[in-house]
């Protein structure tokens, strides 16, 4: 009998978050990672000794998800009436971070009342992710002939896959490094005992750093469906919810650099496309959670109780990454609070806004399925509406704030968004103009 032994290697593009939702007013610990605060909404799960962990479980889930109909039960085994066991077996995945102190990272989030357009009372939370650059080291043995290590190994070289919460706002984003597998004949005596003596991820590195073979890797195919540059006509903040003193901070990537987060991208762009729909009298609702609605389809939903099928929502069709502003010109915006009874400033209640006053934010946003006909068309639109002005990106845009314009061009061709409009029409039961 012939065990294969794997090693898969993923580096993380974007912050990677498998949470623990569970644990509340959760304590970091000392020395571990590089959390500021002293209590994350959503953590990440860690071990035993407190460093973050991946669960096996949530990497066997992907590769199920990638593997071709033909093999996912003859791989990953069948449940049901006639249960099969799974000849895979995903050991552990260990997290290296890309540099010591800087294993993880923090980002707030808040949901936005549709009817305030304000941010929600009581919905600011943290979350705590792995950050971009992270190793992750997949160890994986599979019980089966040749045939089906190569069949494995195949489907494998295209795996790079989404990690964890938030994948429809650029997180869990992560590339394939290497791929590597070395057979073990446990008929010999000395090949069994020594693999029943060391079997675990430590006796599959040393194993394959002795006779490990590298795999075929397939490059990662473009997901991209839009990637526009738009220019800062005004100052742009998008809050990190934090402060210096007065000083309201932005929010900014690993490298120190001003960012726009998918999460805000597809807020906007989400409360946009309702706005259009309802405008041509197509029904789209303002909770993300009627699951039936052609924004509900689009951007996903979650249901307040299990449907038919046992389903508490939906993940989108389409994935929004964080945007970074390029050509950046920083600048700090003093405000002052106004007494509500004399009309005139309140008395210490000056504050600046740290904000970029120039610069050229590039929105990105990719396919993770398949798109219903108009989706293209209808984002193309509320892309229109952000390039036009429309529509304002960030903070305090009722006080001009994140007013954003085509760098050049059309950002999109109207002709197309016209007819998606009329499309989305058709599918959801309404007759089209002539």
């Amino acid at each position: 009998m012939n065990v294969t032994l794997l090693q898969v290697t993923l580096t993380t593009l974007s912050p990677v978050s498998v949470t623990t939702p569970e644990i509340h007013d959760f304590r970091t610990v000392t020395g571990v990672g590089g959390v500021a605060q002293d209590s994350v909404d959503m953590p990440l799960r860690r071990d035993a000794s407190g460093a973050p962990t991946i669960p096996a479980t949530t990497v066997a889930g992907s590769i199920r998800a990638h593997l071709p109909d033909a093999l996912r039960e003859p791989l990953m085994g069948r449940a049901g009436d006639d249960p099969t066991p799974s000849p895979l077996y995903v050991l552990a995945v260990a997290v290296t971070p890309p540099k010591q102190g800087e294993g993880t990272e923090v980002r707030r989030r808040t949901a936005i009342d549709r009817h305030r357009a304000a941010p929600a009372a009581r919905k600011l939370f943290d979350i705590e992710a792995l950050a971009a650059g992270t190793t992750l080291t997949v160890s994986m043995e599979l019980h089966g002939p040749p045939s089906m290590r190569d069949e494995l190994l195949a489907a494998l070289a295209s795996w790079h896959p989404r990690v964890g919460r938030g994948v429809s706002t650029g997180a869990g984003r992560t590339e394939l490094q290497s791929l590597t597998y070395a057979t073990v004949d446990l008929v010999d005596d000395d090949a069994l005992l020594a693999y029943l003596n060391g079997v675990g991820p430590d006796f599959i590195t040393q194993t394959l750093a002795r006779a490990g073979q590298p795999a075929t890797i397939e490059p990662r195919a473009s997901t991209l469906e839009f990637n526009v540059d738009l220019r800062i006509m005004d100052a742009l903040h998008v809050g990190s919810g934090d402060a210096r003193g007065n000083l309201l901070l932005m929010l900014r990537d690993t490298q120190g650099s001003p960012v726009v987060p998918g999460s805000s991208l597809k807020g906007v762009l989400r409360s946009r496309c309702e706005h259009i729909l309802r405008s041509i009298g197509v029904a789209a609702c303002l909770d993300a959670a009627c699951g039936t609605c052609p924004t509900c389809d689009l951007f996903g939903f979650t249901l307040a109780t299990p449907d038919e099928d046992g389903r508490t929502g939906q993940r989108g069709l389409v994935a929004f990454r964080d945007a970074p502003v390029t050509q950046a010109t920083e600048a700090q915006r003093p405000h002052v609070a106004i007494d509500r009874v004399s009309g005139g400033a309140r008395d210490s209640a000056l504050y600046a806004v740290e904000c970029v006053d120039g610069g050229v934010v590039t929105i990105k946003i990719e396919k993770l399925a398949p798109l219903p006909p108009w989706a293209e068309g209808l984002i193309g639109a509320a892309l229109l509406d952000i390039a036009d002005g429309y529509v304002g990106v960030g903070g305090a845009t009722t006080r001009g704030y994140g007013t954003l314009a085509r760098r050049q061009g059309d950002v999109f061709d109207r002709a197309t968004a016209t007819a998606a409009l009329q499309q989305v029409r058709r599918d959801y039961g309404l007759e089209v103009d002539a």
